[in-house]
């Protein structure tokens, strides 16, 4: 992950945004951005793009991210839902901090699936982002989950979201015939 300011950001798409930083000087000009936005950040985190020009459907590496904090009474749902895809993907089961049974309801679901051996890669994490539940500590939750992947594409499902299991695979076939950077 880099620092950079909006001036030394390239624009071919060569990289990503990651995140929002505190006041950090750019990396590669030294220079504080002066821009602040509402939050007093103004330094954006960057790394490679591993997604530039590699658009097309086939052999691409898709991830199916659940992001959990506090959710024990949906997370079997939407940890049903990831698992059951038939498209093969690499299965991110993430908690961030959750003092229910959210963690160790999704580290059985896993430990059982691995047990069968299925089609998928599973993995399970715990996010060290902390503080109070707010759309930055989600935020930073997702860009925290996808920094564990190399994945050419991220499916992202929220614990109490479910997902139906051509989920991914009806994606990926739109993408095979329409090539494109992102599927909503």
């Amino acid at each position: 992950v880099i620092v950079l300011c909006e001036n030394c950001f390239p624009s071919d798409g060569t990289i990503e945004i990651l995140s929002i930083v505190p006041l950090t000087p750019c990396e590669e000009c030294g220079k504080y951005d002066d821009r602040r936005g509402s939050d007093g950040l103004i330094a954006h985190a960057y790394r490679s793009n591993p997604r530039k020009n590699n658009h097309k459907g086939s052999n691409m590496k898709v991830a199916f991210c659940v992001n959990a904090r506090e959710k024990e009474r949906y997370v079997e749902q939407a940890v049903r839902g990831a698992l059951s895809q038939t498209y093969p993907c690499e299965i991110l089961l993430s908690d961030q901090g959750s003092k229910d049974r959210t963690f160790s309801l999704m580290r059985d679901m896993a430990g059982v699936y691995t047990d069968q051996v299925g089609i998928h890669k599973v993995r399970l994490l715990q996010c060290p982002v902390v503080g109070p539940y707010s759309m930055r500590s989600m935020n930073n939750h997702m860009s925290f989950i996808i920094q564990q992947t190399d994945a050419d594409w991220v499916f992202q499902s929220s614990a109490d979201d479910f997902s139906l299991p051509d989920r991914v695979k009806v994606c990926m076939e739109a993408v095979e015939k329409n090539p494109c950077s992102a599927v909503a």
